[in-house]
């Protein structure tokens, strides 16, 4: 599954929101795909805080 969607936030910002389905979660480490130029993508880790429900999607419940 591939998608492209942009991601709005301040340069200030500590954090940013991504729709769930742009994670990708294996052997509880989660990743996402970055762009790296001429249809190249890095699949690179990252540190997600909350998980948050949105109208119309499933609650994705932080492993503990």
């Amino acid at each position: 599954m591939f998608a492209r969607l942009p991601v709005l936030s301040n340069i200030d910002d500590l954090s940013i929101v991504v729709p769930l389905d742009a994670l990708f979660v294996e052997d509880e480490s989660d990743w996402v795909y970055v762009n790296a130029g001429d249809y190249h993508y890095q699949l690179r880790p990252v540190k997600v805080g909350l998980r948050l429900k949105a109208p119309g999607h499933p609650f994705l419940p932080e492993a503990g």
